[in-house]
């Protein structure tokens, strides 16, 4: 969603420094604890590095400082920012009228994370000072972004090029995809009992992060894991149609929008994005940012209030999208206009949105007419509404839908198998089984849902 790469983008431009007067520092030779690391990571992601880079390994309380913003560090424009997102997730229902965009990052930053990478500074940062096994399978994620950066250029430099938040969040899905691609690897050449132990302390990891973020909006936690879920996913179904070299390719020419991530149809249809014209303003509203929203955060968005298979729909139809935020009558307001990749989608998207304003009491949110496409109009509600918190269920649901699709590509086509998934997906009883899935994720899926999955795949071939 525009509004949460914006709010990322503030935090990190405070906690990364770069060194604007010479290259950043870096050792002779890799730390002997970190070679044999590097030695995998070079092996499996067949690059090589052209230097070695530092690792600090930093107690929990020096991590968290490191990878968390104070808001007197901010300047008047992040504060800013902030503020315009705080109001456009408000005016979307997809946050309470108390929520604090600054606090949700960070906490997404300390307990939603254990290691980062920095591309401005070269080096990676750890939380814990020990090289446990889980510190090693993380390292194996950081440094495989060090040897992106070496070879690709991943920094500030490259992304500041992009246009719109689209790019920004596509590529960081290709950035963060890669590198669980060669985490994933490392685990899965770990002994039986390593990884038993591993798997065991991920567990309880992803358990303790959810506890933390708990009072973090969905939709910001959807956001944050939907580069992890997607990317792995789409570079391995390029790999499978292309070659594993087309991932070098994927780098150099990343995908412009999340559509290509959702649904990889677009990718492989190279399909374009028309420009679409800004909504206008209300007479007397002033403007406070623009920018495009994209086909998961519609997804996100139509899902958290209807019907979720219309959603999907409606989302697998994006073509694109023009958003503006604004404030009218001292509220804070969003409009989006959009264009589907056919008349029908457009139509489609169109009825999807009025059922998703219906929602909204009060006249808080309307859908009207520029030009042919649907502008929904929202403004924050207030306790009038709130959000259902479905984001992670949906992000669940799309996950499955890929792997399905993945399961069904013997001897079917890309396009042929994301429908067969599609139709497979539509027919689950969403209501009873959509929070299963997304809390089954990360295991096996239980045998109700199983038998549920069976019998729709029956009903679709059929």
């Amino acid at each position: 969603m525009a509004l949460v790469g914006v709010a990322a983008c503030v935090v990190a431009s405070v906690v990364v420094v770069s060194n604007k007067h010479r290259g950043p520092a870096h050792p002779d030779q890799w730390d002997a604890r970190i070679l044999p690391l590097a030695a995998f990571v070079e092996q499996h992601r067949h690059l090589r590095f052209s230097h070695p880079v530092y690792v600090d390994f930093l107690s929990t309380a020096e991590y968290d400082k490191k990878a968390t913003t104070e808001e007197g560090a901010l300047s008047e424009a992040d504060k800013q920012k902030l503020t315009q997102g705080e109001a456009v997730l408000r005016a979307l229902a997809l946050a309470a009228p108390g929520v604090d965009l600054l606090a949700s990052v960070n906490e997404l930053s300390s307990s939603g994370t254990l290691a980062f990478y920095t591309p401005d500074t070269q080096r990676v940062t750890v939380k814990g000072t020990d090289l446990s096994l889980d510190v090693k399978v993380t390292l194996i994620h950081e440094l495989t972004h060090a040897v992106q950066d070496q070879s690709f250029d991943i920094s500030s430099k490259r992304t500041s090029e992009f246009t719109t938040s689209g790019q920004e969040a596509s590529f960081r899905a290709v950035v963060e995809g890669d590198a669980v691609r060669i985490e994933n690897e490392y685990v899965d050449q770990l002994s039986a009992a390593d990884r038993a132990q591993y798997q065991a302390t991920y567990q309880r990891q992803s358990d303790q992060a959810r506890k933390a973020l708990a009072e973090v909006p969905a939709a910001l936690r959807a956001s944050q894991e939907f580069p992890y879920a997607m990317g792995q996913r789409f570079l391995a179904l390029v790999a499978d149609q292309d070659g594993e070299s087309s991932i070098d390719e994927v780098f150099r020419h990343p995908p412009d929008t999340e559509e290509d991530l959702l649904d990889p149809r677009a990718w492989f249809r190279h399909d374009t994005v028309p420009k679409v014209a800004a909504p206008s303003l209300p007479e007397g509203a002033e403007k406070t940012d623009d920018s495009d929203f994209g086909a998961f955060s519609l997804l996100v968005l139509l899902a958290d209030r209807i019907d979720v298979p219309a959603a999907l729909r409606a989302a697998d139809g994006w073509g694109g999208d023009a958003e503006i935020a604004y404030r009218d009558k001292g509220n804070g307001c969003t409009a989006v206009a959009f264009a589907g990749d056919t008349g029908n989608d457009t139509e489609a998207i169109r009825t999807a949105l009025e059922q998703w304003a219906a929602t909204i009491p009060g006249g808080f949110a309307s859908v009207t007419d520029s030009d042919g496409l649907p502008v929904l109009r929202a403004c924050d509600a207030g306790e009038a509404t709130k959000s259902n918190e479905r984001a992670n269920d949906v992000l669940a649901l799309a996950v499955l839908r890929f792997e399905l699709a993945q399961s069904f590509l013997d001897g079917l086509s890309v396009d042929k198998s994301f429908a067969a998934a599609s139709c497979v997906v539509e027919q689950i009883p969403l209501d009873k089984d959509l929070a299963v899935l997304s809390a089954a994720k990360d295991t096996d899926l239980p045998p109700g849902i199983l038998a549920t999955l069976r019998a729709a795949g029956a009903r679709c071939a059929g």
